[in-house]
């Protein structure tokens, strides 16, 4: 009967036979150092620069268009409230405001600075590898 270390050998010798690894030469060599330089280059020359994908540029294009509607709302509404401030009649001294009290003004900033206390350390945690976390999992 053989014993388990000749049986193991015999299926290294054999599994040798079988695996037929190639020859590293210098030819494969020089490939790997020419790459490697090749990639040195790339990071290294500001020349060549990669072209910006199609969706950053769409991005762009798509920011520019945002901002130039929100400047023309901005100018008309402005144009409406400077041109119509001298031709409407002052009606600021008619009106009376209702008052605050001073408690219901410290309780209503209370409660204001609890939400804004809350919306920071919401977004503070979000940043932290546990947010990251719970945003990959939820989101």
């Amino acid at each position: 009967m053989k014993t388990r270390q000749q049986i193991e050998a015999r299926l290294d010798r054999s599994l040798g036979r079988q695996v037929v690894v190639p020859r590293l030469d210098a030819q494969f060599n020089a490939a790997v150092w020419e790459r490697i330089a090749a990639d040195e280059a790339r990071a290294t020359n500001p020349v060549a620069q990669v072209r910006a994908p199609l969706a950053s540029r769409w991005l762009m294009v798509s920011n520019v268009v945002g901002v130039l509607i929100a400047l023309v709302l901005v100018a008309n509404f402005g144009l409406d409230l400077v041109s119509g401030a001298a031709a409407e009649p002052d009606m600021s001294a008619n009106l009376q405001l209702p008052e605050i009290s001073t408690v219901t003004m410290n309780q209503l900033m209370q409660a204001v600075g609890y939400f804004f206390a809350a919306a920071a350390l919401a977004f503070g945690l979000s940043l932290t590898s546990l947010g990251r976390r719970l945003r990959a999992t939820f989101f």
